[in-house]
């Protein structure tokens, strides 16, 4: 098959994926996102307080491909690691605390610093071709 141009619309986790792979079966790829960089749900903001994450807690993997990209994209162990928490605690509208326990079925992963930096790292490749 001829090589295609292909444009994606979101930067977040998926978005990157379909980049990546589609870049590297020879297509030529764009990808479009209304923030200024990758990352989507995964979202990390910088305040002059520091940084803090206000999208995803955490991601799963609940799929062996993507067991195997954590294990072959390059420094992907290096910008994730796994999540150990048995809770989460939320404050309720009432400045209550509430907590719910996690599924017990799959592993959770954090990334670090924060949760946008692994899917910056995989972006990296492609930077020329996120807008």
């Amino acid at each position: 098959m001829a090589a295609q141009h292909i444009a994606i619309v979101g930067a977040g986790m998926a978005g990157i994926t379909a980049a990546r792979t589609l870049a590297q079966a020879g297509h030529q790829v764009m990808v479009f996102d209304k923030s200024s960089g990758a990352g989507g749900r995964m979202a990390t903001r910088r305040s002059p307080f520091g940084g803090f994450d206000h999208g995803a807690q955490y991601f799963t993997v609940r799929d062996p491909r993507m067991a195997l990209a954590l294990q072959t994209v390059p420094d992907s162990l290096t910008h994730c690691r796994p999540w150990s928490a048995n809770a989460v605690r939320v404050l309720d509208a009432m400045g209550r605390v509430v907590e719910a326990a996690l599924p017990h079925r799959e592993p959770h992963w954090v990334a670090k610093p924060g949760m946008n930096a692994l899917v910056k790292a995989w972006a990296q490749p492609l930077s020329a071709q996120v807008q």
